[in-house]
């Protein structure tokens, strides 16, 4: 069995999430998009952080997963179409956003490179990628059993962004439209976004957001 946490991280801020197997005390952290006393404090009492899951390569989604690497061991998980940002100040938009206060980020590599398709196992649970390409080219989503980790291709009534680097406006709307029609009658979704607050798939589908 497996809980969500949400910790809210950095200036803008942003959703950072810890998925924990409450019987084996092992947990995969979503999105360290910055530092937060919470989240550490509820790493240390882990076993394990097996996976650092980033949903796409913006600096607010991927600031500090090099630190949280470098304190659990764990292996940092980005799409392979987005695995430059980590390496490039431009695309990953801390040049923009944090030279006058922090600096720049500190570049680091990825373990793993992953596309449409991929699948890895969580205490025994599945988790798919879904490639939703739209706010960068590579953003992908997260989806286990009922849950879906959004990044920043869906939010609670609104959608991401397009006009950042390697953005396209209807790759966007074509990637919430393949996001909708994952709902059906009998199945929902919760979806747990990068930014605001957590929401349902067929909420978002009634309220026609991003489309």
């Amino acid at each position: 069995m497996i809980e969500v946490k949400i910790f809210k991280v950095g200036s803008i801020p942003t959703n950072c999430y810890l998925i924990k197997d409450i019987h084996k005390n092992i947990g995969i952290i979503v999105d360290p998009g910055g530092e937060s006393s919470e989240l550490d404090k509820e790493i240390s009492l882990l076993e394990e952080v097996k996976y650092i899951l980033l949903t796409h390569g913006h600096f607010d989604h991927i600031l500090k997963a090099k630190k949280y690497r470098e304190v659990t061991g764990a292996k940092i998980v980005i799409s392979e179409l987005d695995g430059e940002f980590t390496q490039d100040n431009l695309l990953n938009l801390s040049r923009k956003f944090l030279r006058r206060s922090k600096g720049i980020m500190e570049n680091f590599d990825a373990d793993i490179f992953v596309k449409e398709g991929y699948e890895f196992y969580f205490s025994e649970i599945p988790f798919k990628v879904l490639s939703t390409p739209g706010h960068t080219q590579g953003s992908v989503c997260y989806i286990a059993e009922n849950i879906i980790f959004s990044g920043d291709t869906l939010f609670k009534g609104d959608c991401g962004y397009a006009h950042f680097p390697t953005g396209n406006k209807e790759d966007l709307k074509k990637s919430i439209q393949k996001l909708y029609s994952l709902n059906t009658e009998k199945t929902d979704y919760i979806v747990y976004p990068g930014h605001a607050g957590v929401t349902s798939l067929i909420k978002e589908k009634l309220n026609k957001t991003g489309l």
